[in-house]
């Protein structure tokens, strides 16, 4: 099986920090309630100041959703590390949260461009059951 890393999307601020180890949150302090995936349309949106560029409404992105409950009152940075299995291929990616307050409806969400979805189709028709499994892990850095 062939893994491939992404340049992925992500509406969540990206921050780096030279810190240790990552290493597992700890027992119950974190926890995936929910992963949801769903194909969906190009955005479309309008802007002042520069050229336009028409976007193609057929394009699909893949939307991973995870929702997770956090119980310390505010966690400095999570990473989520997605394992995405599509038309065979293991597609990976990271999203770094800062700031997580406690709660249980927080949210991190990945985006897998159209391009690199027609590049694993492999000429078949992108469906649902194209993402054949989804694996979130959180990782809280030491």
């Amino acid at each position: 099986m062939k893994v491939n890393s992404l340049a992925l999307i992500v509406f969540t601020p990206l921050i780096t920090f030279a810190q240790g180890p990552a290493r597992a949150p700890a027992g119950g302090d974190f926890q995936i309630t929910k992963i949801s995936k769903n194909l969906i349309s190009t955005p479309q949106f309008a802007y002042a100041g520069a050229k336009q560029y028409p976007t193609d409404r057929r394009d699909r992105w893949l939307e991973v959703e995870v929702e997770f409950s956090a119980l310390p009152d505010l966690t400095d940075e999570l990473i989520f590390k997605y394992y995405i299995l599509f038309n065979g291929t293991l597609l990976t990616g990271d999203v770094t949260h800062v700031n997580i307050p406690a709660g249980r409806e927080n949210r991190s969400v990945m985006y897998v461009p159209p391009r690199a979805l027609d590049r694993f189709a492999n000429n078949r028709p992108i469906t649902e059951n194209s993402c054949q499994n989804v694996a979130v892990q959180i990782v809280q850095q030491g």
